[in-house]
């Protein structure tokens, strides 16, 4: 076959064709992932409005103001990210390890004085971020609303497995999902150590700078 015969052939068009409709799904799926992507920023937003459904507040990332004497590791959690509330509060994101699938990432709500951690609010492990979590949908809202009923100075929160077992927690509740709450009680109290660790360190610093 002549190079005049092959770009006159079937062949030849068969590929045109075939070139052309990668290109346009190329520049149709580019388009979509333009429109539907969501910024990082975004997702915090939408986070922090899930966390406060009947409040009206804005949330600014501080994560880079933590002192280098905080720690972000703890024995059962990793601090992520430290978000100031307009409201006074603050907003944890903690990944508690001992979860289903490894470590479940939770959105915490922290009220504090100014000295210590007073109560918790609103907790939040959404399944979006925790995609080996496959028995996170088990956990009721009342289960998650359990850490602001139950807060008091010192608690530990145990209500799944115990750490490093699978004995049940001195605080169990049933769910279908212990492992998974194991995760997100790591979690929650990896943040009010965390915030406390923290407050007390600002407070020094403070009275230095003075």
């Amino acid at each position: 076959m002549t190079a005049k015969e092959f770009f006159h052939g079937k062949a030849f068009k068969c590929i045109i064709v075939i070139l052309i409709i990668v290109l346009i799904c190329g520049i149709f799926l580019t388009f979509c992932n333009s429109l539907f992507a969501v910024s990082d920023a975004e997702r915090t937003d939408r986070a922090i409005a899930k966390l406060y459904t009947d409040e009206d507040v804005h949330a600014d990332d501080i994560t880079d103001q933590i002192p280098d004497s905080v720690s972000l590791e703890y024995d059962y959690s990793t601090i992520t990210t430290l978000y100031s509330v307009d409201n006074g509060d603050y907003v944890v994101k903690a990944s508690g390890k001992g979860g289903y699938g490894g470590s479940v990432v939770t959105w915490i709500v922290v009220k504090d004085d100014g000295a210590k951690v007073t109560g918790i609010g609103t907790v939040l492990a959404q399944s979006s971020e925790n995609s080996g979590e496959s028995f996170l949908s088990n956990l009721s809202d009342a289960n998650f609303e359990q850490f602001s009923v139950d807060y008091e100075d010192g608690i530990v929160y145990s209500y799944g497995y115990a750490n490093g077992s699978t004995n049940h927690g001195d605080m169990y509740i049933s769910t279908g999902a212990s492992k998974s709450y194991r995760g997100v009680c790591n979690a929650v109290n990896g943040a009010i150590e965390f915030v406390n660790n923290y407050l007390a360190a600002t407070a020094t610093s403070e009275e230095v700078a003075a």
